[in-house]
């Protein structure tokens, strides 16, 4: 009797389906200041990240809009990304890789100049225990990226040199599509796809951003020895940060998967609709 009782309580655990994902809800709030020889550049956007399951949203605050686009919010399922301007009561849909692309800077334009990555390191390395958030334990990560490329071009040649120093720390949380990290460095090609392993090794999700860069760029001529001219050089710093801050969560409600949909009066644009013209992905 007891056999039987005990395995159809087996048969009864295993046929239970599992319990529905919690509706996670956090500030997130990024910036970015950089300091060059022709002035002082700064960004920053904040709103509110909304997570159940692989549903997420991200409605931007106050007058915040994203990057390079006429949109306040964006929704993805994680195979869809629809960005949306509330105000106007539009949106446009993206491919989910696409919000991080508007963050980066614009492709510069060709000037038929060869450019050749010299090396790249990049390092991602556990610490231990972070400052808590909350009563929440973290994860304290160091990162490092140090960069060199060269620019040549007819009589003169370009060195590129960068490096990056910083801590990540998180918690113990799955991440929202929207907490990538790779966004908050200016890194293409060979040396994003190093980063973006290294990357990898950050597990849950990221609370805490700090990452100081200093870059320096040398230029000389070449090919012309009656006039020499000395190399010049600049040099540029320049920060990013990100914040986690008002973590909630709450057992989901049969409701919420409403909170991922845009309403039925917003217009569907093209893509070059809410986008910069320097911005309009292919």
């Amino acid at each position: 009797m007891l056999k039987a009782a005990a395995f159809l309580g087996l048969v009864l655990a295993l046929g239970a389906p599992p319990p529905p994902p919690p509706l996670v809800r956090y500030t997130l709030a990024e910036a970015r200041r950089s300091l060059t020889p022709h002035g002082e550049r700064s960004r920053a956007v904040s709103g509110t990240v909304t997570l159940l399951g692989e549903k997420a949203r991200w409605d931007l605050s106050g007058g915040d809009v994203f990057p390079r686009a006429q949109a306040n919010g964006a929704v993805t399922d994680g195979r869809t990304l629809l960005l949306v301007d509330s105000r106007e009561r539009r949106y446009a849909r993206l491919g989910p890789e696409e919000l991080d692309q508007l963050f980066a800077a614009p492709p510069a334009a060709p000037s038929g100049a060869d450019v050749s990555p010299v090396s790249t390191a990049a390092t991602v390395t556990e610490e231990g225990a972070g400052k808590p958030l909350g009563e929440l334990p973290t994860r304290r990560y160091r990162v490092t990226l140090k960069t060199e490329s060269r620019v040549t071009a007819t009589g003169r040649v370009t060195t590129l040199v960068s490096e990056t120093h910083g801590t990540i720390e998180s918690v113990d949380l799955p991440p929202s599509p929207f907490d990538g990290l790779l966004r908050l460095f200016t890194v293409r090609g060979d040396a994003r796809d190093a980063l973006q392993r290294e990357l990898g090794k950050v597990e849950g999700l990221p609370v805490r951003v700090s990452l100081e860069t200093v870059s320096e760029t040398r230029a000389e001529t070449v090919g012309d020895a009656s006039s020499p001219e000395r190399p010049r050089s600049f040099q540029t710093k320049s920060s990013a940060t990100r914040t986690v801050s008002d973590l909630t969560r709450r057992v989901s409600a049969k409701q919420d998967p409403a909170l991922f949909q845009v309403p039925d009066d917003f217009r569907l644009l093209g893509p070059e609709r809410l986008l910069a013209q320097d911005s309009v992905l292919p």
